[in-house]
């Protein structure tokens, strides 16, 4: 595997992490404006490092690509933002695009 390679598969799950708690983000809105409680919902990096156990510090590098994670740490995130592996993988890693991935590589590196 090509250190790019590397880099691409750091960024996507960055982004996959991050359209998770941007969608978590969403429906805490729309439970608010309903209503209802969000509490338990993890829409931000400091409740995912509250969930996860994860230093903040490690989860902001890990979700701009920055930072490669160990199988544990990313073990740790998924469940810190209740779901399980396959259920991320399925639901938002295997999502994000090609062009998403391109986009963000393209504003990182300037």
């Amino acid at each position: 595997m090509t250190n790019q390679e590397k880099e691409i598969l750091k960024l996507k799950f960055g982004l996959a992490v991050m359209k998770k708690i941007d969608e978590n983000k969403a429906l805490a809105k729309s439970n608010k404006e309903n209503g209802k409680e969000s509490d338990q919902l993890i829409d931000s990096l400091r409740k995912l490092e509250a969930s996860s156990g994860i230093p903040y510090p490690s989860i902001q590098r890990i979700t701009v690509g920055e930072k490669n994670a160990s199988f544990t740490t990313i073990s740790a995130l998924i469940d810190g933002l209740d779901m399980n592996l396959d259920e991320f993988f399925a639901n938002y890693y295997y999502k994000i695009s090609d062009s998403e991935v391109e986009k963000k590589l393209k504003k990182n590196k300037k």
